[in-house]
């Protein structure tokens, strides 16, 4: 996720533009579409995003999301970030984008994922990168879930994603990143569940350090 974390920082400062991404077949095309028309339509779901033993989960809906991870509480909606760490409750107003380098600074790992969705940009965009290669590389289980394994290639970024079957939603990411020799400097993989998809979520959900004061999140050290 650094690496879709790095290439969304590389597409906020305008690089020159690269040519469309390759698809080596039809078949492949379609699986790519259909997750992004769905990821289109996800109005609200919940999301569990598991790395190793670390485990966060997030609400969201449109226009808000809220996250239980190790390290931090956190909400933001309606451009106001309130954040339970440690340190104490903090709150202030941000754009979505920020969020992650608040989260980093109290010790809490970012996700991309959940932020692209409440800022209405679709993941699939951010991983499929221009000049990129993409194919099918098989189909397997995951969890009982049948998916679409899609692997994508650029000069020094490999991705893995599964995109399932039944909802087109992602349920597992890998990422390797090489340096120009080709020797690897970092990989994650991430499994990803969701749940109450398209479903109400209420407004209680969003709400953080209920009834308690916050401090202005800029005296956040």
């Amino acid at each position: 996720m650094l690496a879709t974390l790095a290439y969304v920082t590389m597409l906020q400062s305008k690089p020159p533009k690269l040519a469309p991404a390759v698809f080596a077949d039809a078949s492949t095309r379609r699986i790519v579409e259909l997750s992004k028309k769905a990821f289109g339509n996800l109005k609200s779901a919940k999301i569990t995003i598991t790395e190793g033993r670390d485990i966060k989960r997030y609400s969201f809906a449109t226009g808000k999301v809220v996250a239980h991870q190790r390290g931090a509480q956190w909400s933001w909606n309606q451009k106001r970030l309130t954040l339970l760490c440690n340190k104490g409750l903090f709150r202030g107003n941000m754009g979505v984008y920020n969020v992650n380098a608040w989260l980093s600074k109290v010790g809490a790992v970012p996700e991309q994922i959940p932020v692209q969705l409440v800022a209405k940009k679709n993941p699939i965009d951010a991983l499929i990168a221009p000049g990129s290669r993409v194919r099918k590389a098989g189909t397997m289980s995951l969890g009982g879930t049948a998916v679409d394994m899609i692997e994508i290639k650029s000069e020094r970024l490999r991705v893995t994603m599964a995109i399932r079957q039944d909802n087109r939603l992602i349920s597992d990411l890998a990422a390797v990143n090489v340096d120009k020799d080709g020797s690897i400097l970092f990989k994650s993989n991430r499994s990803i569940q969701w749940s109450e998809v398209n479903r109400a979520i209420p407004a209680s959900a969003f709400v953080v350090g209920g009834g308690k004061q916050a401090k202005p999140i800029r005296v956040l050290n």
